[in-house]
């Protein structure tokens, strides 16, 4: 439970982090586009697919969401604080 609660209030935090400093990142088009095209974005979900893969079961759906919901909240929460 502490773990948890540790976590909920670090993701309030999430606007003071630059996670792509360097990028060129400078317009709405170039940082919607990123996680569809960035070599880093793009190799993490293919070993969240190859990992939902080897696990099997639900997994198989429930990995790749979890990874999707994950980044759309991160963009929807950096988008509404800035």
């Amino acid at each position: 439970m502490k773990k948890h609660i540790v976590a909920v209030l670090l993701s309030l935090f999430t606007s003071q982090v630059i996670a792509h400093p360097g990028h060129g990142l400078d317009n709405a088009y170039a940082g919607f586009m990123h996680p569809l095209t960035g070599w880093d974005h793009l190799l993490v979900m293919l070993a969240v697919g190859v990992w939902a893969a080897k696990i099997g079961g639900k997994a198989r759906w429930q990995l790749p969401l979890t990874f999707v919901s994950a980044m759309a909240f991160g963009a929807i929460s950096v988008s509404y604080t800035h």
